[in-house]
């Protein structure tokens, strides 16, 4: 019996569906599209006065552009690591 057909084995790594390469590629992607929307949703609440930053560590970049450089980066990195 060729690999992949009919052979699951619960014990192996990547096994269940979720552990493949292609599905966690989509889950990190997901991940770093919802960090940018969150950055451009909170600058734009930030610079109508209607929001404020509760991240202390941002504080300072929020309604800039800086604080999408850096999430954008930051969840880049992260995505690429994992």
């Amino acid at each position: 019996m060729k690999q992949g057909q009919g052979n699951h084995n619960p014990d192996q790594p990547g096994s269940n569906g979720f552990t493949n390469g292609r599905a966690i590629k989509w889950a990190l992607g997901i991940l770093v599209f919802l960090v940018i929307a969150d950055g451009l949703i909170t600058n734009l609440l930030i610079n109508r006065g209607i929001a404020r930053e509760g991240n202390p560590f941002l504080e300072t970049l929020a309604g800039d552009t800086g604080l999408l450089v850096v999430k954008t980066i930051g969840a880049t990195v992260c995505a690429v690591i994992l």
